[in-house]
């Protein structure tokens, strides 16, 4: 009779590492983004989806593994790794990510042209166009504004998290000093401009227009380099609301707290002029694994906001209609027929509506006395929190 195996349930084999779980999760997203047999207004919205995801990622899960290295923390979570092998093993696999996710918008970018839709970068302008554009920044743009000379600063401004920035390298014509001035990139504006064109729609990056416009903040200087950058900030941050007083104001103090929080990640354009990319490196404290060159668009999630213009909307995979669900299609009364048997909702390819009503029949029913569920991301005018 063979002996029974009895196995270690603590040991490390047996478990998957959380954060490399949830990059697998993100490379499915950007599989849906890869696959040809969708249309492709709906693999850009996948494609969206991956930057959107990273940026969480990296804001709490890569950021808290970066505070336990910080503090000499070596423990090892339950598959056996060190925050230190952790952080090493992510920095590999979202490069390989990030190159292959920038390569696959250039393919949708290209078919999407097909269709009539182009993303017109400054190269790519015709006179008129650049006429109009230049227009659009000195009217619009540039009253808003705030360059930044931050080398000739004596601390260096904090730069928002999540926020564009063009990074210029300027000297005055016939001088051998060069200097290096930062522009936001104003969220007030749309990333993508409408630019006139005869047949067809077309947009132009908003970082574009002001690379190309920007010399004209700076009279009798000449451009030696430019590049747009990105940060992402460490936003993981810890409430203790047992000891907290005022509760609300410790998450306000929490929350303003993360504008200035140390940088866990820069992405910016590839092949960057060197002292651009030092000066930042250097700047941010920042690893040089921590550094991410993008060939192609930086913040892609801003991409989603052209799947609902025109021709792209009408690119996209048809909507799913929501099911009456099964258990409930001859139900006249949601109460009676959950006394009488179980009910099993699949969502969301079912609809929510036997759940609101549940709520709202509870919400009334003055033999209720309480109410308690987790909401999760619900829109302003969820009917649930009515």
């Amino acid at each position: 009779m063979a002996k029974r195996t009895q196995h270690d349930l603590d040991d490390p084999r047996y478990f998957i590492n959380r954060e490399m779980s949830w990059l697998q999760f993100n490379e499915r997203v950007l599989r849906e983004g890869r696959d040809t047999g969708l249309p492709p207004a709906e693999r850009l919205k996948f494609l969206s989806i991956v930057s959107s995801n990273l940026d969480e990622f990296f804001m709490i899960r890569v950021a808290g593994l970066q505070q336990q290295k910080a503090a000499g923390i070596r423990k090892r979570e339950p598959s056996g790794l060190t925050a230190a092998q952790q952080l090493y093993s992510i920095s590999g696999k979202v490069h390989a990510l990030v190159e292959e996710q920038s390569h696959t918008i250039q393919e949708v970018l290209a078919e999407l042209k097909q269709h009539h839709f182009a993303i017109l970068r400054s190269g790519e302008w015709s006179p008129k166009q650049r006429e109009y554009l230049s227009h659009y920044f000195h009217s619009r743009i540039h009253p808003v504004l705030t360059p930044m000379a931050v080398e000739a600063l004596a601390v260096c401004p904090v730069l928002q998290g999540l926020q564009l920035f063009v990074a210029l390298v300027i000297r005055e014509r016939e001088a051998t000093d060069d200097n290096i001035i930062v522009i936001p990139v104003p969220g007030l504006f749309p990333r993508f401009v409408n630019v006139p064109t005869v047949g067809r729609v077309c947009v132009a990056p908003l970082e574009d227009i002001i690379v190309e416009n920007a010399l004209s903040l700076f009279p009798g200087h000449e451009s030696v380099a430019h590049a747009v950058f990105r940060i992402t900030r460490d936003a993981d941050v810890d409430i203790q609301d047992d000891e907290a007083e005022d509760l609300l104001s410790s998450i306000e103090t929490a929350v303003r707290s993360r504008r200035s929080r140390v940088a866990v990640r820069l992405e910016i354009s590839a092949k960057p002029h060197a002292r651009i990319k030092q000066w930042l490196v250097e700047s941010l404290a920042i690893k040089p694994e921590d550094v991410y060159e993008v060939a192609g668009l930086l913040g892609a999630g801003a991409l989603m906001q052209l799947t609902a213009i025109h021709p792209i909307h009408e690119l996209r995979a048809k909507d799913w209609p929501g099911q009456i669900p099964q258990d409930l299609v001859d139900s006249e009364d949601l109460w009676q027929t959950v006394r009488e048997k179980d009910v099993l909702l699949s969502h969301p390819y079912e609809r929510f509506d036997p759940v609101v009503q549940m709520v709202e029949q509870a919400a009334q029913d003055p033999e209720v006395l309480a109410i308690k569920q987790t909401l999760y991301r619900t829109s302003g005018d969820s009917p649930i929190v009515r």
